[in-house]
């Protein structure tokens, strides 16, 4: 129970609702402790890449402390906990390793104030506002995003932040996935939606002299891929199918600018969501393909 999210049973609300990168959670009663972090992820995958070598410490110690607690328990008492805790780690892992997102749908944090909420990360508000800044003393900046890591870094791999939303202007129905029995992940349209927008704006510091961008999408049954990449001042917008159609150069001598992708399926499908796929990447990989280079 959550009292100040008003929320109760729904575990999947940090990770899903809050984005948080869920690495330990652990639940203790007067018998024993236990790591339930599995029942509040969907990604098990990224939880035991975040965990690496402390795992088999931790919950060797966790079983010590727990020995201790049952040695003055009866026999009876003992055997009860222990068939209750395997029957709640299968039912964990069973769910966390299918890699399915809940039907239900988690909203961001909704105690504290929105500039705080914003600050870090933890919003599900659909004008997010976040503008990619270039530094006053930039000569050159790059900006990646990897779906991968779920994080964006500059030209040198130092982390700008984390989570897909937390450097877009403006999110419609855009979410994340992975596909564990794939490997793969990638952004996507929110289920049941027909048509979802995602935009990132750049604020640089002085004119743009060369502008420099790759952004990758793939697309399955006829769905379709648009893409917008215009100086901010420009109020008519123009669509590309294919990123490579854009013409750069209109970003020549410009201050900031807008880049937007809109996904939307032509046939209809119960996964027609799932048939636009921005970056779409290996789980384990470390490719960028979302990419920014500005030169000034």
């Amino acid at each position: 129970m959550d009292s100040c999210e008003n929320a109760w049973d729904r575990p999947l609300v940090y990770e899903q609702g809050w984005k948080k990168r869920i690495t330990w959670v652990v639940g203790s009663s007067i018998h024993e402790t236990v790591d339930v972090t599995y029942r509040y992820t969907i990604e098990p995958v990224e939880v035991r890449s975040r965990r690496g070598a402390r795992e088999p410490g931790v919950q060797q110690m966790i079983t010590r402390f727990n020995n201790s607690r049952y040695s003055h328990l009866s026999e009876s008492t003992r055997a009860a906990l222990n068939k209750r805790l395997a029957k709640e780690l299968t039912q964990m892992l069973l769910k966390a390793n299918e890699g399915q997102q809940s039907q239900e749908q988690y909203g961001g944090r909704e105690s504290g104030s929105l500039s705080w909420r914003r600050e870090r990360g933890e919003t599900d508000d659909p004008t997010l506002g976040q503008i990619i800044t270039v530094p006053e003393d930039a000569t050159q900046y790059t900006v990646r995003y990897s779906p991968a890591s779920d994080v964006y870094t500059d030209g040198t791999g130092a982390v700008l932040a984390r989570g897909f939303n937390s450097l877009a202007y403006s999110n419609e129905d855009v979410v994340r996935k992975a596909e564990y029995d794939w490997n793969m992940v990638y952004l996507a349209r929110q289920k049941n939606e027909s048509i979802s927008t995602i935009e990132w704006r750049v604020k640089c510091p002085r004119p743009i002299v060369s502008a420099s961008l790759s952004m990758l999408h793939t697309t399955f049954n006829m769905s379709v891929v648009e893409w917008c990449c215009l100086p901010t001042s420009t109020s008519n917008l123009t669509y590309h199918e294919e990123f490579s159609d854009i013409d750069l150069t209109l970003l020549q001598g410009c201050t900031e600018f807008r880049l937007i992708a809109r996904m939307k399926s032509v046939l209809p499908a119960d996964n027609a969501w799932q048939h636009t796929q921005l970056f779409r990447t290996k789980l384990d990989g470390n490719e960028s393909p979302f990419e920014i280079c500005l030169d000034f």
